[in-house]
């Protein structure tokens, strides 16, 4: 569950570096980015492989010297708190941008979408999404209390997250890269069987709150399935019931 955190924080992480241009990506992430997730992943593991008795608590907090403890405790804290604002940042972008392109597929009900930026496409912010992503995380943080099965309900989420993403990658390079069917084959099963792997782990901690996104999941599909159907059903309804311009020339000579 370890590996799939550190999974999850680099899935966040590049959401919200995908915001940007692709120089500021390289620069960003080879000079400051990668360094500092290999400092920060070795430096944590290191601790456990020689502290095993600890494993139990937060590796982050924990791994920090006992002789500068209290001196770097607000630091530290500080840190922890900047970084769940980045990660809470880059989820929130994510989600605005997938529920503006569901309501521009009819897929979604409409929702106030305003954009932030006259320069830079994509910088948008939808009130009432934020919303309610701010009651969701509060009735989770009430319902779970515990980040144990907080984290096992992030670590199933991005799982499935990247195996979707991997499924229509390979069609991606069928239909769009015009790439042979052996490359889509061969990329699918490589990256989608170490995804499974780490999927069926997710799986085992579905009744310690990983069955928290698939109910999300299900819910908003849910939502989704009956708007877009709706909308098809009233398209029909008012191509089949329009008023013709001969209709209307019948009606007088002027």
């Amino acid at each position: 569950m370890d590996v799939l955190l550190c999974i999850t924080g680099s899935e966040a992480m590049f959401a919200d570096l995908g915001h940007f241009s692709y120089s500021a990506i390289q620069t960003a992430f080879t000079f400051l980015v990668y360094p500092a997730l290999i400092l920060a992943y070795m430096g944590q593991a290191a601790f456990l492989s020689q502290h095993h008795h600890t494993s139990y608590q937060i590796s982050f907090y924990v791994s920090v010297p006992v002789y500068c403890t209290e001196s770097v405790r607000w630091p530290v804290l500080i840190i922890a708190i900047l970084a769940s604002v980045v990660g809470s940042e880059a989820i929130i972008s994510g989600t605005f941008s997938i529920i503006n392109q569901s309501q521009s597929l009819s897929c979604f009900p409409r929702v106030k979408v305003i954009h932030t930026s006259d320069k830079i496409h994509g910088q948008i912010y939808i009130p009432e999404i934020n919303w309610v992503l701010m009651i969701l995380c509060i009735a989770v943080t009430i319902g779970f209390r515990d980040t144990k099965h907080m984290g096992n309900a992030s670590g199933l989420a991005v799982m499935t997250v990247m195996l979707v993403t991997t499924c229509l990658t390979s069609l991606v390079i069928i239909l769009y890269w015009h790439k042979p069917p052996i490359v889509a084959l061969l990329v699918l099963l490589f990256f989608g069987s170490i995804e499974l792997l780490y999927f069926s782990a997710s799986l085992t901690k579905f009744t310690e709150g990983a069955w928290l996104p698939i109910l999300l999941a299900l819910f908003l599909m849910t939502i989704m399935f009956v708007w877009h159907y709706a909308t098809i059903k009233k398209y029909e309804f008012d191509l089949h019931n329009k008023v013709s311009l001969e209709w209307l020339l019948e009606l007088g000579p002027s």
